[in-house]
């Protein structure tokens, strides 16, 4: 006879064919053996699949179905059917390591309290349940003031074991679609004592099929802690903290990286009634208090899906097919993310700030759905906090629409939207971008590059400085591959005054461009017929009206892929369009300068490239072809350099 608790492990499932089988043979293989096992189907419409699975277990599962109606109601279908004493959820998704059970009863006996709700530590994985991180609770918190489990998102519901008795006294899950979990927990914790045990119990994964937050989902948690928050008794209040005022200053800060804004803002009027504080704007409380929730790879999904994206990144630069290069690519990944503090705070989106100006920064991408988040993630993440992003999805054919629709719901008005429904170019997409702005200054970046945190507020604070500045910029580096590493390449901003601009020698990257917004008015847009050199073109404009300045610090990182510079003819071609734009537009232009700029693109695009003579006479010709007035002096300069090269 097993004198060992019976516990019933709840499994729900709705549409999860992918990934039920391993929650089930994780459930049947724990340590602890006295258990029963109950999938619930709660309606699932996938042909059959879901319901094949479970039943292929026969009698070692008990299974259920039932109509749809939600998690809620399918853990409370669960909770009806079983037979044990202790409840166990496991997400059809999830797995739990062997021992979990037996861990978790093994210390329950050493309590004296046996009707304790027991949870612990967990880890995240990607869908092949590879462990990207663990999520590590306070302990000493936890434990001595078990109300901030709820209060601080501790919990994991797939992580606890709890008494079926709690169950007869605060009831079953409410029929809530989206946060009937905490609504539970806040009910359990209130009632009956809480224990974390510092050990990772869950594998919980992380994957595409799960979604996004819903508008609906922001709502009801909205909704939920508002009416959390309200219902504390003070006894339970002055529990948490010394006063009112600074359990909820405490909760400003919880909600800082969370699109709960209503939350937010009534934690914040809370606090301004406890602490006697003025009327401000809730950003300006965190701003003002350096209420900045410190966001890392280890607490935070969001950061950790770009975390992933960037490894895929990586790992399409590199390519899969040699393992060591794909597991060199993943620990490059690793320490530059080790490296790459995020930082999360309010985001506004206030024109009417004169202290801190609004900036629109400009993304516009096309299928590059795998590293967009990354790209995202470092604009949420500046120091400087009003900031609006505008996302121009140039008729991506992946799931870029889908990540966008994300970032709309995870950051409300923070997060523009403009969809091409024809594929248009980077140049059209950055003008479709610029005619929605809202922000007094534009920045630009491309999907696949990333801001380092600072970048934004010290070009920011840098023209409010210098009336005459028409543009900042900044030092950069580009990730690229050799020998199959990615190799981080700093570069300094060099001759960027006009009309050094032009020259190939010149480095001036667009992600790392902040302009004023009026600029646009004088000198006019990104030029929609050029394929290349369309924003070196651009900058010559704009600086013909002022001068640049420049952040000597690297603040932009860009990843260069295969191919990206590649075609070296191309790229003259370009630039001879961009070089006779120019000389059109200002006839003052001095022939030698103009002589002086065709002398570098030979350095540049030439010389440098290994022994290739049809590249070489591929250049020589179009060179020659446009501008026959010079074609002996290029004729001499390219056969010097060519013989000096081989000398070499």
């Amino acid at each position: 006879m097993n004198d060992t608790p019976l516990v019933s492990i709840v499994i729900p499932v709705y549409n999860g064919a992918n990934y039920l089988r391993e929650a089930i043979d994780s459930a049947l293989a724990q340590t602890h053996d006295n258990i029963e096992v109950i999938v619930v189907n709660d309606g699932s419409n996938d042909n059959g699949a879901t319901e094949r699975i479970a039943l292929s277990y026969g009698d070692r599962i008990r299974y259920v179905a039932k109509e749809n109606g939600g998690v809620a109601s399918a853990l409370n279908m669960g909770i009806k059917k079983m037979e044990g004493e202790y409840f166990a959820w496991l997400s059809h998704d999830d797995v739990w390591p062997a021992h979990k059970l037996e861990r978790q009863i093994e210390i329950l006996m050493g309590l004296s309290d046996k009707h304790i709700v027991l949870f612990s530590n967990y880890y995240i994985t990607d869908g092949d349940l590879h462990i990207q991180y663990t999520v590590n609770m306070d302990h000493q918190l936890a434990n001595e003031k078990p109300l901030y489990t709820v209060f601080r998102g501790m919990l994991n519901g797939c992580t606890m074991l709890i008494p079926k008795k709690c169950f007869d006294v605060v009831g079953l899950f409410a029929d809530l679609r989206h946060t009937q979990d905490y609504d539970m927990w806040f009910r359990l914790v209130r009632k009956f004592s809480f224990y974390h045990i510092e050990e990772a119990l869950l594998y919980s994964r992380l994957h595409e099929a799960q979604g996004s937050l819903s508008g609906d989902a922001v709502k009801e948690s909205d909704q939920l802690w508002i009416r959390l928050m309200s219902s504390l008794t003070e006894y339970e209040v002055l529990g948490l903290e010394s006063s009112y005022a600074k359990f909820f200053q405490g909760m400003c800060t919880f909600f800082a990286d969370k699109p709960y804004a209503r939350a937010g803002e009534y934690a914040y009027n809370q606090y301004l009634k406890y602490s006697g504080g003025t009327a401000d704007s809730y950003k300006s409380l965190l701003r003002k208090n350096m209420m900045m929730l410190r966001v890392t790879l280890r607490k935070n999904h969001l950061i950790y899906s770009c975390y992933i994206a960037l490894k895929k990144c990586y790992l399409n630069l590199i390519g899969k097919s040699n393992p060591l290069v794909a597991t060199t690519s993943s620990s490059t990944a690793n320490s530059i993310l080790a490296e790459f503090h995020f930082t999360s705070s309010i985001r506004s989106c206030d024109s009417n700030d004169s202290d801190y100006p609004l900036v629109s920064v400009i993304i516009p991408t096309h299928n590059r759905a795998y590293c967009l988040p990354i790209a995202v993630a470092s604009v949420m993440a500046q120091s400087w906090s009003n900031i609006e992003v505008i996302i121009v999805d140039d008729a991506s054919t992946d799931w870029t629409s889908q990540l966008c629709d994300h970032f709309s719901n995870r950051y409300g008005k923070c997060v523009k939207i403009v969809k091409n429904f024809k594929q248009s170019g980077a140049s059209a997409s950055r003008n479709a971008g610029i005619e929605v702005a809202s922000g007094e200054y534009i920045a630009f970046l491309d999907s696949d590059d990333f801001f380092h945190a600072d970048k934004i507020r010290l070009q920011i604070e840098a023209l409010q400085q210098d009336s005459n500045a028409v543009l900042c910029t900044c030092w950069f580096s580009w990730l690229y591959k050799h020998d199959n590493k990615l190799v981080p390449l700093e570069f300094e901003a060099r001759d960027v005054s006009y009309p050094n601009c032009l020259s190939p020698a010149s480095i001036l990257v667009t992600p790392s461009v902040i302009v004023p917004k009026l600029i646009f008015d004088q000198s006019g847009m990104f030029d929609e017929s050029l394929d290349l050199c369309e924003d070196i073109d651009l900058w010559t404009k704009v600086l013909r009206f002022g001068k640049p300045l420049v952040i000597c610090k690297n603040l932009v990182t860009a990843v260069v892929h295969d191919g990206r510079t590649a075609d070296y003819l191309k790229f003259c071609r370009a630039r001879d369009m961009l070089y006779q734009k120019a000389f059109n537009r200002d006839s003052t232009l001095p022939d030698e300068f103009k002589k002086r700029l065709y002398v570098e693109l030979l350095r540049e695009y030439i010389i440098c490239v290994e022994d290739n003579p049809a590249l070489y006479m591929s250049f020589r010709r179009l060179l020659s072809e446009s501008h026959r007035p010079f074609t002996q002096w290029y004729g001499l300069f390219c056969k010097e350099n060519l013989n000096a090269k081989r000398k070499i």
